[in-house]
């Protein structure tokens, strides 16, 4: 087996998972970390195939890096939507129970007239 043939295997293994294509939870890894994948298994698709073989690896990860930072960038902004409208509907509940506090002061007082 030739040295190319090897890594021909190695690079099609690896191309079953799709983190080694560039698909990750952007939320939760490091990017360095993709990128550090993307780099070692580009010079394996070279080896493997040479410069065509990487150029392709290289298409396939960077728009599969971009998809999953753009999923990230998705769930970041609901979050923070989630987030302002918690904060929005505990100012609202805060001025309800306000409300109603003045509303059974008045009560009392208007009880306390009427006897």
């Amino acid at each position: 087996m030739t040295k190319q043939e090897a890594f021909k295997i190695v690079y099609k293994e690896l191309m079953c998972n799709p983190m080694y294509r560039g698909s990750y939870d952007a939320r939760s890894m490091h990017t360095d970390f993709i990128y550090g994948i993307a780099s070692v298994m580009e010079n394996i698709a070279y080896y493997a195939g040479g410069s065509d073989k990487a150029d392709e690896y290289n298409l396939i990860s960077s728009t599969n890096i971009s998809a999953s930072k753009a999923v990230a960038e998705m769930f970041a902004k609901a979050e923070r939507e989630h987030a302002r409208q918690v904060q929005r509907d505990d100012e609202e509940t805060t001025r309800f129970e306000m409300e109603l506090d003045d509303y059974e002061d008045e009560e009392e007082n208007d009880a306390f007239y009427y006897y």
